[in-house]
């Protein structure tokens, strides 16, 4: 079923909000720059950079605009910053319209800004509150170690017969490296690594009673007999045996900083349920258990998202801002909606709490954030709200169809199925097997390293999406697989895999005719179209309606990238 989460706000305004970068009546012309040119290198960290009806902004400003709005751009280039200028200012047009028209007053939107607001504040919390009371005692760990056993580490060979097995056995009596002969010989999974087993204790699964208690008598050092396991005959070598208190002496050694960072999480998570408790929220359990209903039924979620599902301190939160905060289009099972509740409801005391403390003032930066992600979201609210009359219509689907009919192309793909091992012993077992005549899938299904596709089948791939070394497999007649293996890996083969593909149809790219493209798809990007030009035509007048200047300092930044070669990104 498609996400209904993931085809709302997240991800049906990227379109559009490229226009807020692109859109200007008042465009300021720049050369290039070297891509590798930090932001805004030869200007004093305090320069006004514009004045939009006489309010400067400065760099601190304009620069955490940027890391809000464009995050894979912090260092653009010198050529790129008179777009970003300008989509800063279409932001805070934008946003002032908004406000202007009462849009930040709605429920909906108070509850989208308050939620994304919110998360900034806990690091701060952690930070300068609850990291430097916080004492972690060497007691504390040892009670979270587990409870141990007696255990002996292992190495081991595997082979098909249990003549092969007395055979390798009595070479390893008389000196030969045993690591080596397994490497060489052995069909298990851990042949690649010499055959190391680990520890196993008396419970292990790994091995019958009888001949755990075998191996816990045996010296280190000693080789067992030959036993019989479920894909073979195994010589088994005892290499070390610790008691319980040092596999637990050891364990927490190893784990040390694994179990601080719990403890430290534990205490977190125990502070802030603290502190959510000192506020009041109410759930409306009739608005989750709609939307939970909805999901069993793969109905529409829609109708459920933008409905207030708490309040906290009487402040509402929409269901949509509160299981998806970041509007990527996440949705989220019974257990975990619940969890995600109580976390909202963390944040919002966060906040609180902070501004309590005094924090927001000992944190001007946080403060800078918060406005400059208000209006961004504002903004972006306001796009939404004034393009809610737009439709689509069939013609308009048609027509987008035949202008961009090579975007509606399915590629040649191939259907392989894959074996893969890292042991040559069983490489050469995988091979006898398929040359028997045992199927392909079920000597992948007992035989392959990676049991992750049923009968190592890997469904349709995509031609440009195989990788350059299984390319050969592509050459295979369907039905076929590669008669030699393809290696991949290091030279030396210490970590490489044998992969044996097999090709087992070919899709050939063909035209998708219009009724079988997806209409959602579709209507989705004409949809986006439309947007553009509806706030192309509201950017034009409100920066017709406002006045903009940009310094003369700031200009001239811009225009020093024309010296040097194309700049990175100059052609978005």
């Amino acid at each position: 079923m498609e996400n209904p989460l993931g085809r709302s706000r997240g991800k049906r305004l990227a379109s559009v909000f490229a226009v807020l970068v692109l859109s200007s009546a008042a465009a300021v012309s720049g050369g290039a720059a070297p891509a590798s040119q930090p932001l805004l290198p030869g200007l004093r960290p305090g320069e006004i950079l514009f004045r939009l009806n006489g309010s400067p902004v400065g760099k601190a400003e304009f620069q955490r605009f940027i890391e809000i709005a464009f995050p894979e751009e912090t260092e653009p280039p010198a050529a790129r910053l008179p777009a970003l200028a300008d989509s800063f200012i279409n932001h805070r047009l934008l946003a002032a319209k908004a406000r202007a028209e009462g849009l930040d007053r709605l429920p909906a939107v108070r509850s989208r800004i308050e939620t994304r607001r919110n998360r900034l504040w806990t690091t701060v919390l952690w930070n300068d509150v609850v990291e430097p009371s916080l004492r972690i005692e060497e007691n504390e760990l040892a009670e979270m170690a587990p409870a141990m056993e007696d255990a002996v580490s292992l190495q081991q060979l595997t082979v098909e017969t249990r003549e092969q097995a007395e055979e390798l056995r009595r070479r390893a009596l008389a000196g030969e490296d045993f690591g080596e002969i397994v490497k060489a010989h052995s069909v298990g999974l851990s042949a690649h690594s010499g055959g190391l087993v680990g520890f196993v204790g008396r419970g292990s699964p790994l091995y019958g009673p009888e001949l755990i208690e075998e191996l816990f008598r045996m010296r280190s050092g000693e080789y067992s007999a030959v036993a019989k396991t479920g894909i073979g005959y195994a010589v088994i070598r005892v290499l070390e045996k610790k008691p319980a208190s040092q596999m637990r002496r050891e364990w927490l050694e190893r784990n040390r900083d694994r179990l601080v960072g719990i403890r430290r999480r534990n205490a977190w998570e125990e502070w802030k349920e603290k502190l959510a408790r000192s506020h009041e929220h109410v759930l409306h359990r009739e608005v989750v258990d709609a939307y939970l209903k909805a999901r069993e039924r793969n109905a529409s979620l829609e109708p459920h998202l933008e409905k207030v599902a708490m309040t906290v301190d009487g402040v509402p939160f929409t269901l949509r801002d509160l299981i998806d905060p970041s509007g990527m289009g996440v949705v989220h099972a019974e257990e975990p909606v619940h969890a995600i509740l109580r976390k909202r409801v963390a944040e919002f005391a966060l906040a609180r709490e902070a501004e309590k403390l005094g924090l927001r003032e000992k944190h001007p930066d946080i403060l800078l954030t918060e406005t400059l992600l208000g209006e961004y979201l504002l903004a972006r609210e306001y796009v939404e709200f004034r393009s809610r009359d737009l439709a689509v219509t069939e013609k308009e689907r048609r027509e987008y169809y035949e202008a961009n009919r090579k975007k509606f192309v399915a590629p040649r793909a191939f259907r392989l199925s894959l074996i893969e091992t890292r042991s040559p012993a069983r490489l050469k077992t995988i091979y006898g097997l398929l040359e028997k005549g045992t199927p392909f899938e079920e000597v992948a299904d007992r035989w392959s390293d990676s049991r992750e596709a049923k009968g190592g089948d890997l469904g349709y791939v995509e031609a440009g999406r195989i990788p350059p070394e299984l390319a050969p497999a592509t050459k295979l007649a369907a039905g076929e697989y590669a008669r030699s293996p393809i290696r991949l890996g290091p030279a030396d083969g210490r970590e490489g895999v044998w992969i044996v593909p097999k090709l087992n149809a070919v899709r050939e790219e063909r035209q998708l005719p219009f009724e079988e493209t997806d209409r959602s798809s579709v209507a989705k990007s004409v949809m986006a179209q439309k947007r553009e030009r509806r706030i192309r035509e509201i950017l034009t007048g409100l920066r017709r309606e406002n006045r903009i200047e940009f310094t003369r300092e700031f200009m001239e930044y811009a225009a020093r990238g024309g010296d040097s070669r194309r700049a990175r990104g100059d052609d978005r």
